[in-house]
């Protein structure tokens, strides 16, 4: 079994509803942007465009930014992951570097995230990454491999359910001037596989892919390491011209 490979936009808080709508529309028109057997196509609209969003891409698939842990009850501002499943998602990034250092999103609300969105169907894109101090004193590998740790604790996989893991290296996440390297992101895949295998339960369970700056320019470094199998580009994904050609890239590769 080949595993398929994502091309996975978060638009985080770029583009407000008519800006959203424009960019849908602009992905809608492009003939060349389009899901297959081989790459799914993500899109990830903030929560109040989601509804919208999910009316005009029929060409790719649907994803939240967030979910909450609990589909009902006294939990002002969560959003329920049966709701997302209503309106069309498949996907749901967890745990994004920017909800944990910006909102100070703890390790067991990450999780209680994960096996809410597993129970309602979700697809979770769990993020996970090291900090630029972590990445300077030379423990970016512990600082994953607990947080992994962390973030799966208690999940038991079904035979229809799975997970993509991304791995962003807080550092590197645009707005920042900092460069990462493909051998440090090599490095690093390894030990996500080595340490997320026995814990999601075999290759098959899970996918691995690089989140951090990703460009039209540099996507075909990380599509090119072993043990990825996609990306999740954050502000490029938001200019329809860039998305096209990251998937464009993508494509040839496969």
């Amino acid at each position: 079994m080949k595993q398929k490979h994502y091309v996975i936009g978060n638009w985080k808080l770029y583009l407000d509803r008519e800006k959203s709508i424009e960019h849908a529309i602009a992905i809608e028109k492009n003939k060349s942007i389009v899901s297959s057997d081989a790459l799914e196509i993500v899109v990830c609209p903030s929560h109040v465009n989601l509804d919208k969003i999910s009316g005009i891409n029929k060409s790719v698939s649907l994803g939240a930014q967030d979910c909450g842990f609990e589909n009902s009850g006294a939990h002002t501002g969560q959003v329920s992951p049966d709701d997302l499943v209503s309106i069309g998602c498949e996907y749901v990034i967890i745990g994004h570097s920017e909800r944990r250092y910006q909102l100070g999103e703890t390790d067991d609300v990450i999780n209680r995230k994960i096996i809410a969105a597993l129970k309602s169907g979700l697809v979770p894109i769990v993020c996970f990454g090291e900090t630029f101090e972590a990445n300077e004193k030379g423990i970016s590998g512990e600082f994953v491999k607990n947080q992994i740790k962390s973030a799966f604790e208690g999940v038991s996989l079904e035979d229809n359910q799975r997970v993509i893991v991304a791995y962003e290296p807080v550092w590197a996440i645009y707005p920042s001037k900092h460069v990462v390297t493909t051998q440090h992101v090599h490095e690093m895949v390894e030990i996500i596989h080595k340490t997320c295998s026995p814990v999601l339960g075999g290759a098959y369970s899970y996918c691995v892919v690089y989140g951090g700056s990703v460009t039209g320019e540099n996507v075909a470094n990380f599509i090119d390491l072993p043990g990825i199998n996609g990306v999740l580009p954050g502000h490029a994904s938001t200019d329809s011209s860039e998305f096209a050609k990251i998937i464009a890239i993508v494509n040839d590769m496969l």
